[in-house]
């Protein structure tokens, strides 16, 4: 009797870090606990465990962690899940890829500062009730307005009382060098 438990448990705990659940007898087509929580998920299983945008803000922050790009390069989202590692758009652009595979509305949009030349790119989408979601880096916040969502911005960034402005990714690109753009991007 005890060896029989023992190698139920060890079968178990073994499928458990292979990474597959366990179901009623049957296995379920996605990854499992431990390695959704410790592992790497390839992007197609990201794809596959997003509902809300809070769960592509989540995995975003779980599985890519920021790195400043000197000249600002652009991979896509896909590129950068795979490497682990990009700036604000990068970050914002994979989770609006993410939300956008669940049907879930989702842009780029870019915050900035009157009197700094700095800007921040987050993911952004609406509720049917009227407030918004945005996606910083990976970190979710839900605001009721766009105005409140420019205040999270100002906050999170240290900008003080500045004057924050809000423009859609495309029309930053547009105002600017169209070599920068990533090619999915480009007309």
């Amino acid at each position: 009797m005890m060896k029989t438990n023992t190698t139920a448990i060890l079968a178990f705990v073994l499928m458990i870090s292979l990474g597959t659940e366990f179901s009623g007898g049957a296995e379920v087509q996605k990854p499992g606990f431990f390695r959704r929580t410790f592992g790497h998920l390839t992007w197609e299983e990201a794809q596959s465990l997003v509902k809300k945008p809070e769960d592509a803000a989540r995995m975003v922050r779980s599985h890519v962690r920021f790195k400043l790009d000197l000249g600002d390069q652009w991979e896509g989202a896909e590129a950068t899940w795979r490497k682990g590692h990009g700036d604000c758009e990068d970050m914002a652009q994979c989770v609006v890829d993410l939300c956008r595979q669940a049907e879930l509305e989702a842009s780029v949009m870019v915050f900035g500062a009157k009197g700094l030349f700095v800007g921040h790119a987050v993911a952004m989408g609406k509720y049917p009730d009227g407030k918004v979601w945005i996606a910083s880096n990976g970190w979710f916040h839900r605001a009721k307005s766009v105005e409140a969502a420019k205040e999270i911005v100002a906050g999170e960034l240290r900008w003080g009382r500045r004057e924050v402005t809000l423009r859609p990714l495309s029309q930053v690109y547009s105002a600017s060098n169209k070599s920068d753009e990533p090619a999915a991007n480009r007309s």
